[in-house]
């Protein structure tokens, strides 16, 4: 394969220097970025390694590779939400920010093979506005809750969204937690603020106001049930056909 399907992450830094979780955060946030702009299922190869600063040339297909140059550059400038960038690959690209500021890294950049992009202070922040750029409205959100987590006081739960297959993270109150915990794998019906991607309309995440559980429908009666409940004289003694003859003639 020729370089079109190539993308270049440097981490920069000192030989001995550079924490090795900045190397796993980075790795960790370009994966999640290819394959929210590629898919799931896109190639994600390691096709070269180099030491001193770390080089990692990652292998995958020609039209992620491409999206994700161009909206990586175009992301140096503004804050405008590149092709195919969804909150997963937006929240990527602030996770590779982060790694810079860890032990021994001095620089990261990722992107074309030949002239990767510098994930700075400003890919950061138009990054961030791109994601505060989401549609809020008021309403509902039915999905299977599979998820709770409560740690350093932030509390978020997660349901399966029905509709769309898509996780959709649920920020509680206190007063929520005892409910939801008592939900967990059962079908509910979330109410609050729905927070929706611009670009594809998908909820992804509620600011919750209240959770219920859905209830079961009840099952139709079987035709069988039903029969003979209208008697036996409401056709006048005629039958079926009769009937309808004498509608017809009307």
């Amino acid at each position: 394969m020729d370089n079109g399907n190539t993308l270049r992450l440097k981490v920069g830094g000192r030989p001995g220097e550079i924490d090795l979780k900045a190397l796993e955060k980075s790795i960790g946030a370009i994966s999640k970025l290819i394959a929210a702009v590629g898919g799931k299922n896109t190639t994600q190869c390691v096709k070269d390694l180099k030491t001193s600063s770390a080089v990692i040339d990652v292998l995958t297909e020609p039209e992620p590779a491409a999206l994700i140059s161009a909206g990586l550059n175009s992301l140096v400038a503004s804050s405008s939400r590149p092709e195919k960038f969804d909150r997963s690959a937006l929240t990527a690209i602030n996770d590779l920010y982060r790694a810079t500021q860890m032990p021994g890294v001095t620089e990261i950049s990722f992107g074309d093979i030949h002239n990767p992009t510098r994930i700075g202070l400003e890919v950061h922040r138009n990054a961030t506005t791109a994601l505060e750029a989401e549609r809020v409205s008021l309403g509902s959100v039915k999905g299977t809750l599979y998820k709770f987590n409560g740690r350093n006081g932030n509390l978020k739960a997660g349901i399966e969204h029905h509709r769309t297959g898509t996780a959709v993270e649920l920020e509680l109150q206190e007063k929520h937690v005892a409910t939801v915990l008592g939900m967990m794998q059962s079908e509910v019906i979330v109410r609050g603020a729905l927070y929706r991607d611009p670009i594809t309309n998908i909820v992804t995440r509620v600011k919750v106001k209240d959770v219920e559980k859905v209830k079961p429908k009840d099952l139709p009666r079987p035709a069988y049930e039903m029969q003979g409940i209208l008697g036996t004289d409401w056709l006048d003694g005629l039958d079926p056909v009769e009937i309808v003859r004498r509608e017809r003639r009307a």
